[in-house]
């Protein structure tokens, strides 16, 4: 632990031991690795940097390269063997695995390892979808893998339908204009799609993936063999790269339901729920904006852009997060926003909403008289799981749909029959009422649900409160907007990281840069900390790098 970003010369870690004073890491267990360094790869050190790095060095360029949600704490559990670079979990992830990280506090939990079978519903996503079934707090995240671009490459148990997998898109076009040192044309951006993610459907027909991060040339933790203070930073490719951010997003979203952000925009404890993670969930979906391209370099620097025609999809679900079109915070890119929710955890919140077997909740909803803002509705709720090898995964059926009150019109949404739904209405008409409803079948279980409604819309019913609704905002990103909220994922709110490594040494440069080029001298100290680059060769790939493991791989 004396990377600079996860040090804490107060608290040293102890090995299945909670160490809840630890200023970063909270819990780290062994039962499934070695307890050894990876620094070879250094997989696992790297995206544990990229969700919540924190520099204990605050100023200058160390601290730029702070974690998404970089006030979090990890609980980890190594699974990893450095030495035949095997990983190695539990069939049963629910008791074995799960519940071990959420005892730690653990309510974000990000993946970044996939099996090497099939596109099937196997017993592991069956226990993944059993943990967030009987932790209605908990989001798990997983990455699709990197398997593309053909259909059917996404692979269990990143297939399982309650958890968030994870696609990548390319980093920000100055991000390769780093790695490269040269002008590189403008497909290079994060609105266009990695040749190398995996793509779905999964095997009984279902959307994949949920979602898209930047995930092609991603700098951040390296790990080093090292009795000293340090900061080492590395260049990784994969959709690995993209979850851990997309994790980090989720933990802020939680937080600014757990401050009390909603619906004001403004902190008031008064306000304070906890959102499930099936809200976190359809916040994420909510946000995401479709990508135009999938990009692939050849082996000679030639750019192959192949056109996405069809939105959502299996080569990208419903696309890249874009968060500041969905949270309120006195600012943001849609000027005005209205935002709208149902999803609490637990049915003692008035923002709890559940459906019996044959029944239906409506809510209803007037347009503005100069509306030309796109209406989207997210439908989206933690499913009871499914059977192994079942062609009906989902076993609870909810639906959605919307109604155009003065017309008669109805719309659907783009996938049916999914426990995600998601309908857009592009020109909605002025001074209109829509009314929402969701719907069930028969059900096995009394089934809770989150909604996510955003617009220029006044609520027609006490469901919401209308005060969420912005006016004169500025256009601003996303992170920024989280930052200047102090929406940094809080102490309290606890990510989990499990991945391959054995060690946390970790170094957070979560925006590509060849090198940190500046260090400003330390307050009060005659040491100053160097920043190191690693393995610069890793950094040159086009594409990520493929374990090679017995059981899973690391994705």
């Amino acid at each position: 632990m004396n990377n600079c970003y996860f040090n804490d010369p107060d608290n040293d870690l102890v090995f299945n031991s909670p160490n809840p004073n630890h200023r970063k890491v909270i819990y780290y267990g062994t039962s499934f690795g070695d307890n050894s360094d990876d620094f070879n790869e250094g997989h696992g050190t790297h995206v544990s940097g990229s969700v919540a790095g924190l520099s204990y060095y605050d100023y200058g360029d160390f601290k730029r390269y702070n974690g998404v949600a970089y006030n979090a704490k990890l609980a980890f559990l190594d699974i990893g063997s450095g030495a035949n670079s095997t990983i190695n979990t539990p069939n049963n992830l629910n008791n074995g695995f799960f519940q071990v990280l959420y005892n730690q506090g653990a309510r974000v939990i990000t993946n970044s390892w996939g099996s090497e079978s099939d596109n099937s519903y196997n017993s592991q996503c069956e226990s993944v979808d059993l943990f967030m079934w009987t932790y209605p707090e908990a989001v798990v995240l997983y990455a699709a893998g990197n398997y593309g671009s053909k259909a059917n490459t996404v692979r269990a148990p990143s297939v399982a339908k309650n958890i968030v997998c994870v696609g990548a898109t390319l980093n920000d076009h100055k991000s390769w204009q780093a790695y490269t040192g040269n002008d590189v044309n403008n497909y290079m951006s994060y609105n266009n799609l990695a040749y190398f993610s995996s793509r779905g459907p999964t095997k009984d027909g279902r959307m994949k993936p949920d979602v898209l991060a930047p995930g092609w040339f991603i700098t951040s933790a390296s790990s080093i063999n090292s009795d000293s203070l340090y900061c080492a930073i590395k260049g990784l490719s994969g959709t690995s790269m993209a979850t851990p951010t997309a994790a980090g997003i989720a933990a802020l979203i939680r937080e600014y339901f757990m401050t009390g952000y909603y619906p004001s925009g403004s902190r008031s404890t008064s306000n304070a729920f906890i959102p499930s993670g099936a809200l976190i969930k359809a916040i994420l979906v909510h946000s995401a904006r479709a990508v135009e391209n999938s990009i692939q370099q050849s082996s000679n620097g030639d750019t192959i852009v192949t056109a996405l025609t069809s939105y959502p999809s299996n080569n990208q679900g419903y696309g890249l997060i874009q968060l500041d079109g969905v949270l309120n915070f006195g600012q943001s890119s849609t000027n005005p926003l209205s935002l709208f929710v149902v999803g609490a955890a637990y049915s003692s919140s008035s923002h709890y909403a559940e459906l019996s077997s044959n029944s239906q909740t409506s809510y209803s909803f007037t347009t503005s008289s100069s509306t030309d803002q796109t209406i989207r509705i997210t439908l989206a709720y933690t499913d009871y799981p499914g059977l192994v090898s079942t062609t009906n995964v989902i076993v609870n059926v909810l639906s959605l749909s919307v109604k155009n009150t003065a017309t008669g019109a109805t719309y659907s949404p783009y996938v049916t029959g999914q426990n995600v739904q998601v309908i857009d209405i592009t020109s909605p008409s002025k001074s209109t009422r829509y009314t929402v409803t969701v719907s069930s079948s028969s059900l096995s279980h009394t089934q809770p649900f989150s909604l996510v409604v955003t617009g220029e819309l006044t609520l027609l019913a006490d469901d919401f409160d209308t005060s969420s609704t912005i006016t004169n905002p500025s256009t601003v990103s996303w992170l920024k907007s989280l930052r200047k909220a102090k929406i940094r994922g809080t102490a309290v709110y606890y990510i989990v990281i499990l991945a391959v490594v054995t060690f946390i040494v970790l170094y957070i440069a979560r925006y590509v840069n060849k090198v940190v080029k500046r260090v400003d001298q330390p307050h009060n100290s005659a040491v100053r900390p160097k920043a190191q680059v690693v393995s610069p060769s890793a950094q040159s790939q086009p594409g990520p790098s493929r374990g090679q493991n017995t059981r899973v791989a690391q994705i």
